[in-house]
């Protein structure tokens, strides 16, 4: 592949992305637009263009906000799974695929584990989002904001916990 070959599919992919952080999705996790836009580009910053190329941007930010709506409350240390086929009434999307979510403390090799089981069992995996976002939490395990990208402060100031 050509570097003007790897620019367009970088410009494709930051294009997509920029749709996805511009859409009106709402979240009932986080209390800003600020903070949506900031997880949304997070959440997709290193999927690769072929991943996003194709898909809805209004379902593609739907699937990332349902995912931080489901880990919106969470102790340090208690993992959380859920395996689910998505409904509109229920997730606000529905696909044909079978989704498997976690929301869990940095574990390494703990994605390529689970797709490694999953295909071992005839599973195939059609599409990995693997985000890592640093969330301030309060005492009770709630998520109150997304942290800068050094880790530090939400968008509202606030010191990471």
């Amino acid at each position: 592949m050509t570097r003007h070959e790897l620019r367009r599919g970088s410009d494709a992919r930051d294009r997509i992305v920029e749709t996805i952080v511009a859409s009106r999705t709402p979240s009932s996790a986080l209390g800003t637009r600020v903070q949506v836009k900031r997880f949304l580009a997070e959440y997709f910053a290193h999927v690769p263009v072929e991943d996003l190329q194709g898909r809805s941007e209004s379902v593609m930010a739907r699937i990332a906000l349902s995912h931080l709506e489901f880990g919106a409350r969470r102790r340090g240390g208690q993992p959380l799974v859920r395996v689910f086929n998505p409904t509109e009434k229920e997730h606000g999307y529905v696909s044909n695929f079978t989704f498997v979510e976690m929301v869990n403390d940095d574990m390494p090799f703990l994605v390529d584990s689970i797709t490694g089981y999953l295909t071992r069992r005839g599973h195939v995996v059609h599409l990995t989002i693997h985000p890592i976002i640093r969330v301030i939490r309060d005492a009770n395990g709630r998520r109150p904001g997304i942290a800068d990208t050094d880790g530090k402060k939400n968008v509202n100031g606030r010191t990471a916990v």
